[in-house]
């Protein structure tokens, strides 16, 4: 299997998904997932230079590859030993901060705004009924 490289955070929810990581991500190895953290330590940049870009723009290799996370199967062998098996997705680290730091709206807060939006609609829609009836 090749390995999937995401770019779009609603890509990498459905990754989680498809995976049944708990959206909090917690203990995602209790759902036979790891990651590794690969790439350059002083290449921590989203301008897609990653998972493995070998010579590219004409620099050392090893200075090109950006700072990525590699998530992989989580297997035990017949010895009851976990070992990384194969890798499954590489995702940007840059990108894992930047989609992680996105403020997602409240769910809750989104359908009171509507209600106090529609409320108020209505109140200024009956005051205007009201203004026309006592003309």
């Amino acid at each position: 299997m090749e390995l999937e490289r995401i770019i779009d955070r609603n890509r990498f929810v459905e990754f989680a998904r498809e995976r049944g990581v708990r959206p909090d991500w917690h203990e995602p190895d209790e759902q036979d997932l790891t990651a590794r953290v690969e790439g350059y330590p002083l290449n921590f940049d989203n301008a897609g230079t990653w998972p493995d870009q070998r010579g590219a723009f004409g620099r050392d290799p090893r200075e090109i590859i950006e700072l990525h996370v590699i998530f992989s199967d989580l297997e035990i062998d017949s010895a009851g030993v976990r070992r990384r098996g194969p890798d499954l997705a590489a995702v940007n680290l840059a990108d894992l901060c930047a989609w992680a730091s996105v403020e997602i709206p409240d769910a809750k807060a989104i359908a009171q705004d509507a209600a106090e939006r529609a409320y108020k609609a209505g109140l200024e829609s009956m005051a205007g009924s009201m203004r026309r009836i006592l003309r």
